[in-house]
């Protein structure tokens, strides 16, 4: 049985992917992409801006720990579940669904997309 999914678009409505223009679409997983960078970024910059004020072994240990968690997952761990039906959707309709370039090396953290 086949289940609808709806996005909500920034005005509230509700849509449902499969009615998304396909520029629509596109733009969307683009965004979505975009906003989990950030995200995973900026908690990433977090961390390691907390240690330098951490005292104790323990608080540093499990800074370091979730630190190391993020890194091994790498930012697509944080893609919410409706990310990857719109890409089905996008790849049902035979677009080319813009591929995020996560670099998570030491120095630059970036996205590409």
């Amino acid at each position: 049985m086949k289940v609808t999914k709806h996005w909500i678009m920034r005005n509230g409505k509700h849509i449902r992917i499969c009615d998304m223009e396909d520029s629509h679409i596109l733009r969307t997983i683009a965004m979505i992409q975009l906003k989990v960078w950030n995200n995973y970024h900026n908690s990433l910059r977090s961390g390691y801006s907390v240690l330098g004020m951490l005292q104790g072994e323990m608080a540093i240990d499990d800074v370091e720990s979730g630190i190391a968690t993020l890194e091994e997952n790498g930012p697509e761990e944080y893609l919410p579940e409706i990310y990857f039906y719109l890409v089905e959707d996008a790849q049902r309709r035979k677009l080319e669904v813009p591929v995020a370039q996560w670099d998570v090396s030491q120095e630059i953290r970036q996205c590409q997309i």
